[in-house]
Parts: structure tokens; sequence; C-alpha cells
């Protein structure tokens, strides 16, 4: 993973936030997971998996996601529901807000970033 520049729901961006490795289990799942805090994680494939999924726990603020290229800056993961970002469809459980939840991303997926402000990922998988 690399770390890059988050932006906020007006569009501003910004270098200063940072990720986390924290045992907190604010998605949901246990262990270790990371918290993207004002920060995008862009997700270094070295294959075309054809499905992504993970969980997420998302507590405030606003959510930047890259599927493909293809940009969006939105409030809650539920939002994109059964859409087609970069050419992947969405699939999300909960997600609607100060909840933790599955996201699934179905289709040659190239390139992916995720980031947020009160964000937590885990059990990130893969598969082709």
């Amino acid at each position: 993973m690399t770390v890059a520049p988050f932006a906020f729901s007006d569009g501003a961006s910004t270098r200063t936030g940072v990720a986390y490795v924290t045992s907190e289990e604010a998605d949901g799942g246990y262990g270790y997971q990371i918290q993207p805090g004002n920060v995008n994680l862009i997700f270094n494939l070295s294959t075309v998996p054809l499905q992504l999924s993970f969980l997420f726990g998302e507590y405030g603020g606003n959510l930047n996601m890259h599927v493909n290229g293809d940009f969006r800056n939105f409030e809650n993961f539920a939002d994109f529901n059964g859409l087609v970002v970069g050419g992947a469809k969405v699939a999300v459980l909960k997600g609607y807000g100060n909840d933790f939840g599955y996201l699934q991303l179905s289709g040659a997926i190239r390139s992916f970033a995720v980031g947020g402000q009160e964000l937590w990922i885990d059990n990130v998988c893969f598969s082709t």
C-alpha cells in the first residue's frame, strides 16, 4: 500500500493525514485493522483481481474511493450499493454512516484506493 492525499467533501485536498494500524475492532473484524485518517490507501496490485472485498467501519466525515481511475468523493458506502464504479459492480452491506459493514467489488480491478476521515478497514481480500 501507498499513502496518498485525501479529498474533503468540498474538493479541497490534504497531505497531512496519517494511517494507523489499530486493534480497536471498529470495523466488525478482529485483530488489527488500518485506519486511514484523512489519507487514501492505494493498493499496489501485482495481478488483476476479479473481486475485491473488505470490512469497514465508517463513523463520520467523507470517504474517497478510486476504482480503475474512477474517483468518487462521497458520504456513505451504502450510496454505492448496486452501482458500477470504474467498470466494477459494487455490493455493500450496511454502510449508512456511523456503522460497520462489508463492501465487495466485482469485475477486473486494475487499480484501487480508499480513504476516509473516520474510517477503519480490515480483511481486504482479492480473488482472481
